[in-house]
């Protein structure tokens, strides 16, 4: 089951893809046992996603299908699944178009929505994202305690339902804004976090360590994790051993070359502050000065 990720790309192509999306969506009786990728539908959904909007950036026009194949499709997990496909595209925009007078009416929406679903595997995989997506958009507003304790619910939600995969990633973006309100409310607490936060990132590559064929968890391996340390740490004002995290960037383009081109300022970021870490300010500064430029 899989989707043609190059027909977003034209307003007739866009029309055709979702009403693809709903209607193979609607076909799928799988569900999410053992784990969230048995959701077929899922799966192909987050495939597209990735295609998209992670090696695209095409955002808006991701929300837009969603939007879309929400009012084709008849099954209502799978409406509740596009509705959070919806928020996914529309919390990634730019500040400027990202409308955040609509995003916490869209949660509240779905969250309703998800409550009226009958108790399944698939009502929880649909709850433990919601509240994904809940904590990544708390984080992009600034409000990290509600990012932390949203991605806390998502991972024992996730735990419960046996999706250790996706428990663990929550897990880890718990510690992440766990550093980001020790910065900005409790600097006495910063350097317990940020340890908590490398000991999790340690836990997570060790669950997905060996699953190269897994597009999710390579970018969680070879960029989410290292980008997330190497930035924590430097925010901080705290070098660390590094060589680890900044190999598996250097690495990332053999695994997903396209993700890795679309990431380009971010690892140069990332390079300016593992040359940082290693004392050497001079190519910290040009690599830093080509990203602004």
């Amino acid at each position: 089951m899989s989707f043609n990720p190059e027909l977003i790309k034209t307003e007739e192509g866009r029309v055709q893809l979702a009403r693809e999306v709903a209607e193979t969506l609607d076909r799928d009786v799988t569900e999410p046992v053992p784990h969230r990728d048995n959701w077929n539908g899922e799966k192909a959904l987050r495939d597209l996603e990735c295609a998209v909007m992670q090696t695209c950036q095409l955002y808006q026009e991701f929300a837009d299908i969603c939007r879309e194949a929400y009012s084709l499709a008849m099954n209502a997990s799978v409406r509740v699944l596009l509705q959070l496909g919806q928020i996914n595209g529309l919390r990634r925009l730019p500040e400027t178009d990202r409308p955040d007078n609509q995003i916490p009416i869209f949660f509240k929406t779905a969250w309703k929505s998800i409550d009226e679903l009958e108790h399944s595997s698939r009502k929880m995989r649909l709850a433990s994202l919601w509240s994904y997506h809940s904590g990544i958009y708390a984080r992009v507003v600034g409000n990290y305690q509600l990012a932390a304790e949203s991605h806390e619910r998502s991972a024992d939600i996730a735990k419960t339902a046996g999706d250790e995969k996706t428990a663990m990633i929550s897990r880890f973006c718990a510690t992440v804004e766990r550093v980001n309100q020790a910065l900005v409310d409790d600097s006495n607490n910063v350097w317990t976090m940020l340890v908590e936060m490398r000991k999790i990132g340690d836990q997570l590559i060790s669950s997905l360590e060996g699953m190269k064929e897994d597009s999710t968890a390579v970018r969680w391996l070879y960029f989410n994790v290292p980008v997330h340390r190497l930035i924590s740490y430097f925010w901080a004002g705290q070098r660390y051993d590094d060589l680890d995290d900044y190999r598996r960037l250097d690495e990332l383009h053999i695994y997903d070359l396209e993700f890795d081109k679309s990431n380009k300022s971010s690892i140069a970021v990332t390079s300016a502050i593992h040359s940082w870490n290693r004392v050497d300010f001079k190519n910290a500064f040009v690599l830093a000065a080509d990203v602004i430029q």
